[in-house]
C-alpha cells in the first residue's frame, strides 16, 4: 500500500483512536472480514468453543472445550439447533461502535462493504493462499484468513453508539442505485474485443447475484439528522 499510494503522500494510523479531529469519512471494504473471531458449537442450551491446539504429530489441529452457557448467546437459543456453528467478533462490534460514536459526534459517514448476511451460521472460517482455498492450519501466517461478517451484531453497536444505520443491502442493489450500469455502458463505448468482454465481466461480477452481487452487502453509519445515504432505499 505504501508503494502504491506513495505519491499520494497518505497519512498511516496504527490505531482509531489516532485519528485526528473532525468529521470523518471512512470506507471499510473486506476489512472487518480479516478481524479475529470465535467459533462455537451448541451443546443443550451450552456452547463448546472450537479451539486450535497441537496434534500428536506436532502441527495444528482443531479441538473444543467444554460446553458452558453463554449470555451472549441467549438469543441464539431460539434459532439454532444442537450442533450448529454461530461466529462472534468482538473486534468489529467495538471497532464499529467507537467509530459510530465518532460520527455521531463529529459528523461525515461510514460505509462498510464486505461479505456476509445479518446472521452467520455455519463454518464461514477460510484461508486463501494464491487465489486459492487452503487449510487455516497448513501454514500459519502465510495465508490470508477470512469470516464472514455478521452485519446483526455491528447494527447493534452502531446504534448503542448512538449513530444511525442504513442497510445492510445486497452490493448489487447499491451499486445499480448509484447508476453503475449507466457508468459502465459510457465506459464501454470506447472498448472493443478482449477490454469489452473484460469491462463486462467486470463489472457482472460486482453485481450479479450470483457472483460479489448477493454475497457482498453494504452499511451506512451517519449522524441522526444527516441526509439520506445515496444507493439506500429511503
Amino acid at each position: 500500500q505504501s508503494d502504491a499510494l506513495g505519491s499520494f503522500e497518505p497519512s498511516w494510523h496504527g490505531h482509531l483512536s489516532d485519528l485526528p479531529d473532525g468529521p470523518l469519512f471512512l470506507v471499510a471494504n473486506e476489512y472487518l472480514d480479516a478481524l479475529p473471531v470465535r467459533q462455537f458449537i451448541r451443546s443443550g442450551d451450552a456452547w463448546a468453543e472450537r479451539v486450535v491446539g497441537v496434534s500428536g504429530e506436532g502441527g495444528l489441529q482443531f479441538g473444543l472445550t467444554d460446553p458452558l452457557p453463554l449470555a451472549a448467546l441467549k438469543d441464539r437459543l431460539a434459532v439454532t439447533t444442537e450442533g450448529d456453528m454461530v461466529t462472534q467478533c468482538n473486534a468489529a462490534a467495538a471497532q464499529v461502535g467507537f467509530l459510530a460514536e465518532r460520527i455521531r459526534s463529529a459528523g461525515g459517514l461510514g460505509l462498510i462493504i464486505d461479505y456476509g448476511d445479518e446472521e452467520v451460521a455455519g463454518d464461514t472460517f477460510q484461508a486463501v493462499s494464491n487465489h486459492q482455498k487452503v487449510s487455516p492450519l497448513d501454514a500459519p501466517g502465510k495465508a490470508d484468513l477470512t469470516a464472514h461478517v455478521e452485519f446483526r451484531a455491528l447494527k447493534k453497536a452502531a446504534s448503542e453508539s448512538g449513530a444511525e444505520v442504513s442497510g445492510p443491502i445486497p452490493q448489487g442493489v447499491f451499486l445499480q442505485a448509484l447508476g453503475i450500469e449507466q457508468r459502465a455502458g459510457v465506459l464501454a463505448q470506447a472498448l472493443t474485443g478482449d477490454r469489452l468482454e473484460q469491462h463486462l465481466a467486470a463489472t457482472a461480477r460486482l453485481t450479479d447475484p450470483d457472483q460479489m452481487g448477493t454475497l457482498f452487502k453494504v452499511m451506512a453509519i451517519h449522524a441522526p439528522d444527516a441526509p439520506p445515504v445515496p444507493g439506500f432505499p429511503c
